[in-house]
C-alpha cells in the first residue's frame, strides 16, 4: 500500500483513536515520581529544597513589587524610550 494511500484512510477513518498515538507504555507520574524518590538517596530532600527556593523567590519578587515606590517603576518603564543618559 502507499504511503499516501495509508495516510488518507487515517485521516478519514471513522475512529479518532488511530490519530492518537498508544500511550500505554508511559509510567503514571505519581509512580514515576515515588520510583525516583525511592531509588535516589536524598531525592526527597531534593525535591522539599527546590520547592521552598522556588516559593520563596516569587514571594519575594511579590513582596518587592507590592513596597516599590510606584515612581521608581514608573523611570524605569521609560528607561528603552528615552534617548538621554540621565
Amino acid at each position: 500500500m502507499r504511503f499516501a494511500a495509508l495516510l488518507d484512510t487515517r485521516l478519514t477513518a471513522p475512529h479518532s483513536s488511530y490519530l492518537i498515538p498508544h500511550t500505554s507504555h508511559l509510567i503514571p507520574p505519581k509512580a514515576m515520581f515515588k520510583q525516583f524518590i525511592d531509588k535516589i538517596p536524598g531525592a526527597d530532600f531534593f525535591m522539599v529544597t527546590s520547592f521552598l527556593t522556588f516559593l520563596a523567590f516569587f514571594v519575594l519578587v511579590g513582596l518587592y513589587l507590592v513596597i516599590v515606590d510606584k515612581n521608581h517603576i514608573q523611570k524605569l518603564s521609560q528607561l528603552p524610550l528615552e534617548d538621554s543618559l540621565s
